[in-house]
């Protein structure tokens, strides 16, 4: 019977020649170690059955040969040995990561039972490993499924916007672009930036419920149509919120059209009232309606809108995010949206579905 191979750390030539007699006649193959470090290395490099450390090697620190050996290598069991153990080196080791603890001179049907109880150990050490590598990927597997699924949801609401003015498709890239640009330069989370992508994707879903009369209407809005239109916020907000896995987008969705002196709608809140994603859109998505082309206005430059956002710090905007994208433009890195980006965006459609937004009135 072929077995794996066991390591010897000890620094007792004698002991560690005459452990290592006892392991041959048993047919283990052999490493046999003088150093700590040594030791170290090849259990990084190799699998070993069993380690066998000597207890004089080990001053039972933090960095204790047992401990930094089950640090590289976690299913290696690893017994201690002494030659006139205490009862308090024996917890010690244990307490370590010891699976077990042999006294020296080390008898052969010790030595026997100590490595059958250790290999047994090992043997459900590596099962359980390889079951939980499965069922990690089943989920892993299961999550893309979901993702998908999610990827997919989101496309279709974007959708279904997206048949009533196909002409605002690029208008939703260049805001998720803006919005993205201030949030990571503000060092959100990973998950925080997750939210605002989708919250700034769909933040006009609302404008579903609105109708068309009052959406596409040429003229001004009466008082009456513009209260219509107003409820685009809530209307997204109420569909969105019955889906869990989009609440994260619910932030923007219903808070985008707050103002940071509470004069904003649909809740009138003050300041940091606002969720940070509907602050950090607000301004993105002014800059994008300042600088694009509109069938009532010409777009303006950057440095007009820049001025113009500085202009309505601590009244429509959080003067705090609106320095943030203040250095970014005079440092160079505010990247404008390019027609590559929106190439590459569209063809990426499946995978960051567009919103869309009603061109009718930008400011809606």
């Amino acid at each position: 019977m072929v077995h794996e191979r066991v390591l010897i750390l000890d620094r007792d030539s004698q002991a560690r020649e005459a452990l290592g007699d006892c392991l041959s006649s048993l047919e283990y193959p052999l490493e046999l170690c003088e150093k700590e470090d040594d030791a170290i290395r090849l259990c990084a490099k190799e699998k070993f059955a069993v380690a066998f450390v000597d207890a004089v090697t080990s001053s039972f620190e933090a960095t204790s040969p047992i401990e930094r050996i089950l640090a590289v290598s976690p299913l290696t069991p690893v017994i201690m040995m002494s030659a006139k153990p205490s009862t308090q080196e024996i917890v010690k080791a244990l307490r370590a990561g010891a699976m077990d603890f042999l006294t020296k001179p080390i008898d052969l049907d010790d030595l026997s039972g100590a490595l059958g109880r250790c290999l047994a150990r090992r043997q459900e050490l590596v099962r359980v490993q390889q079951q939980q590598r499965a069922l990690e990927m089943k989920i892993e597997h299961r999550t893309r499924e979901l993702s998908e699924i999610y990827q997919e949801t989101i496309k279709a609401l974007g959708s279904a916007l997206d048949t009533r003015d196909p002409e605002t498709q690029e208008h939703a890239h260049r805001v998720v672009h803006y919005t993205m640009q201030i949030a990571e330069a503000m060092g959100l989370s990973e998950l925080h930036l997750m939210g605002m992508e989708r919250g700034a994707i769909l933040h006009d879903v609302g404008k579903i419920g609105v109708p068309d009369g009052i959406l596409f209407k040429p003229g001004r809005l009466t008082s009456s149509e513009w209260a219509c239109m107003k409820t685009h916020t809530e209307i997204g907000y109420n569909m969105l919120d019955q889906i869990r896995f989009l609440r994260d987008t619910t932030p923007i969705v219903r808070s985008h059209h707050e103002r940071f002196d509470g004069k904003g709608y649909p809740d009138s809140l003050l300041g940091k009232q606002i969720p940070v994603g509907a602050r950090i859109f607000a301004i993105a998505d002014a800059v994008d309606a300042m600088t694009s082309d509109r069938p009532y206005s010409r777009a303006r430059s950057m440095e007009e809108a820049t001025e113009e956002v500085i202009k309505c710090s601590g009244s429509q905007f959080d003067p705090a995010i609106v320095n943030v994208f203040q250095q970014l433009v005079q440092s160079g890195n505010w990247a404008v949206f390019s027609p590559e980006e929106r190439v590459e965006a569209e063809s990426a459609a499946a995978i960051e579905p567009p919103s869309i937004r009603a061109s009718r009135i930008a400011a809606a």
